[in-house]
């Protein structure tokens, strides 16, 4: 595939300035066009200007300190009236009772308040009259004025919230952008995940998002040689295997047939326990064999044949071929089958040879007279196989490793007896099923402890 070609790419720094270029131009817009209504509202005499109230309030004050009183046809249109008496008692006016503190402050200097009103002063007879107003653009028409804000705040208000549309219109179109400039490398990243290797790289307009594509090309392509590599060895491995164990068995099963014609006829004592010793290696021999060609069926992958199985029926079989292989080395057994369904949903031959395996494997180490136990039940929907042994237990070690293949180096587990690959084939077993194989150490009885679970889904 090699590296991928990039046509018109454009630098992620562009792609960001592309559109912050795009809100900068309509915030400028959207207030050229805030300003272009105002002026053509002043310039219609719709709006009055800023400080239009300001010159009423100065003409008014001189008619009223001339006149030396008030009427209410002084009051310009912008403003509100107070007439206070020398004491402060505000006698009439406009402006409310709570706000005529403010308007007597402006009697002792001050121009303003705090809430953007400024006032202005007149003398007259007996007192005080106080014009209060605000210098800001005001609606010529009274009933604009009573129903909405004054023309600035009005229009500053419509500006931030058509910025404020803009932008999240703005935002979205960036994103939607960006999740499309990305797009080939989601869909990269999530063939590789799944390992769908045989796929060609698409191409993006952003350098720095090809830039990691081709990264990723490469990395496909060195997964797939690896992954290429790994299973051709495997499968080598395994039909190596196979071949192995059945071309074994034919020489094996010849000299264990002449074994047994010399052991029908006159033999020496000395004779007797040579064809003893070879007996006892052939069966060694085949044991091995068998256990190859067990890990060779079970690793293959191939579809298993899952029914439901009579679950009495299973564990009473199990039972016998148990009792057999303990009975032997005079190991005590302890069975315990707690509320189990009336069938399993197992491959029967499978999950025999697998529990079987791990008793045999729990009573290589089990010394003479020790106890094995054997738990079943069916917890949360989850079948459990549990066997306990009185046995030395794992070393922390053989915790991880012992379900490995080929595993006999735990030290506190040595034998001869065995060749790594009892819970090897068990676990194998387990997760053919969708279940799991757990090692641990058994707080019961001491020894080592192997559970084997099945989901729920295999239960009848």
């Amino acid at each position: 595939m090699g590296s991928i070609k990039q046509k018109r790419a454009v630098s992620l720094s562009l792609f960001f300035l592309k559109y912050f270029m795009y809100l900068c131009a309509g915030a400028l817009l959207t207030a050229f066009c805030a300003v272009c209504i105002f002026n053509t509202l002043v310039f219609n005499q719709m709006v009055y200007a800023a400080d239009y109230a300001q010159k009423e309030a100065d003409r008014a004050c001189g008619q009223i300190a001339a006149a030396g009183q008030v009427t209410k046809e002084d009051i310009p249109e912008l403003c509100q009236y107070a007439v206070f008496d020398p004491d402060g008692t505000m006698r009439e006016g406009s402006i409310g009772k709570r706000e005529s503190e403010y308007a007597w402050s402006a009697v002792r200097g001050k121009s303003a308040d705090r809430l953007g009103n400024y006032y202005k002063v007149a003398p007259v007879a007996d007192g005080y009259c106080v014009l209060r107003f605000q210098i800001m653009p005001q609606f010529k028409s009274a009933k604009l004025r009573r129903y909405l804000p004054n023309p600035q705040n009005l229009i500053l208000t419509a500006v931030l919230v058509i910025l404020l549309s803009y932008t999240c219109f703005i935002s979205v179109c960036f994103g939607r952008s960006l999740k499309k400039k990305l797009h080939p490398l989601i869909s990269a990243a999530g063939k590789i995940q799944n390992r769908e290797l045989e796929f060609s790289m698409m191409t993006s307009s952003i350098k720095e998002i090809n830039t990691v594509l081709n990264a990723m090309e490469q990395m496909r392509i060195a997964l797939k040689e690896s992954l290429e590599r790994q299973w051709k060895l495997e499968q080598s491995r395994k039909e190596q295997m196979a071949a192995l164990a059945h071309d074994l068995k034919t020489p094996l099963t010849i000299i264990r047939g002449n074994t047994d014609l010399l052991q029908e006829s006159e033999l020496t004592e000395e004779q007797e326990e040579y064809c003893g010793y070879i007996q006892s290696s052939i069966q060694t021999m085949q044991d091995y064999v068998k256990a190859l060609i067990d890990i060779s069926q079970t690793e293959s992958g191939a579809p298993i044949e899952i029914r439901c199985v009579d679950t009495r029926a299973f564990l009473e079989e199990l039972y016998v071929t148990v009792e057999g292989l303990l009975t032997a080395k005079e190991i005590e057994m302890r069975w315990d089958t707690g509320e189990l369904p009336a069938a399993l949903h197992i491959h029967q031959g499978l999950l025999h040879r697998a529990l079987l395996n791990v008793f045999s494997n729990a009573a290589d180490f089990t010394p003479q007279g020790g106890t094995i136990a054997f738990y079943a039940a069916v917890k949360d929907g989850t079948a459990v196989f549990r066997v306990s042994d009185s046995g030395p237990g794992f070393s922390p070690k053989a915790l991880t490793n012992a379900a490995k293949e080929f595993y006999m180096d735990d030290e506190s587990r040595s034998s001869n007896l065995h060749y790594g690959m009892g819970l090897y084939i068990a676990s194998m077993v387990a997760k053919r099923h969708g279940g799991e194989l757990i090692l641990t150490n058994a707080d019961y009885l001491k020894g080592a402890e192997v559970t084997i679970k099945i989901p729920e889904s295999m239960v009848c």
